[in-house]
């Protein structure tokens, strides 16, 4: 896969195989992890269902939807206050928790739903699996479940449209826990991430480049995510992830006083 030199950052060392083709920028695709992956298309060719569809308007609430045009019209929320996408640091081999894919015990889950992320703790599920003497990589042991190849971590296909590879989430603040349901191509709880000292940049809709602290005001990180399923948020509540979650969705009229 062709390495293509705008879509890397100088911070970040990795480079070559066993990625294929890497990239250090992802699109936004919003605040909640339900169809992060899909945007609930059938992905086998057949007319999405008025099902499908409801549940993307209601759980796609970035500037990017996946399978899906997306275009300025569609920002309600004022292009300098919307992130249309963000840095991501790219796997080096180390167990780092912000490009190596932990995936929910799906036979231990405690989550209301099982494997569901976007219930009540579904997006700091896996922070049990951080290491205590080196909480930016996962420990070893202990029932973590990491998931893909070497391949298959962050930021490795620039060309493959899953979050895991080339997508951010406003859900948990930046470098925090690279974590999903059950399979690394599949919905993700999927941080920004830099190698920058304390956060990352973020890419406005308007064009503006702005620096976010890794303590940005984040809201309830447990809280369960926007969808049109049972223990979940209503679909067109304002973001949970407070200010970070809000800069994360395109149309849901938060209130935005902050300057980042």
């Amino acid at each position: 896969m062709t390495n293509i030199p705008t879509l890397r950052c100088p911070s970040d060392p990795g480079s070559g195989l066993p990625g294929h083709g890497r990239t250090n920028y992802g699109a936004c695709l919003g605040d909640t992890s339900f169809g992060s992956d899909s945007g609930h298309q059938p992905g086998n060719g057949n007319q999405q269902s008025s099902g499908q569809a409801q549940n993307q308007r209601a759980s796609c609430r970035g500037v990017f939807v996946p399978c899906k045009d997306s275009k300025f019209r569609d920002i309600l929320d004022g292009l300098a206050n919307t992130i249309a996408a963000g840095e991501l640091a790219t796997d080096l081999g180390d167990r780092d928790k912000r490009t190596h894919f932990a995936r929910i015990n799906i036979h231990a889950s405690p989550i209301p739903g099982g494997t569901n992320a976007w219930a009540a703790g579904g997006a700091t599920f896996c922070e049990q699996w951080v290491d205590a003497q080196r909480p930016q990589f996962w420990q070893v042991g202990g029932g973590i479940q990491l998931h893909g190849g070497a391949e298959d971590r962050r930021g490795m296909k620039w060309a493959f449209g899953r979050p895991n590879y080339s997508g951010v989430l406003t859900i948990l603040p930046p470098n925090r826990e690279l974590c999903g349901r059950s399979h690394v191509h599949l919905e993700s709880i999927a941080p920004p991430s830099s190698r920058h000292q304390g956060g990352c940049h973020v890419l406005m809709a308007d064009g503006a480049v702005k620096f976010v602290t890794d303590s940005i005001e984040a809201g309830n990180s447990d809280s369960p995510m926007v969808t049109r399923h049972g223990a979940t948020l209503e679909p067109g509540v304002i973001s949970p992830f407070g200010l970070w979650g809000a800069l994360g969705t395109r149309a849901s009229k938060e209130t935005i006083e902050e300057e980042l």
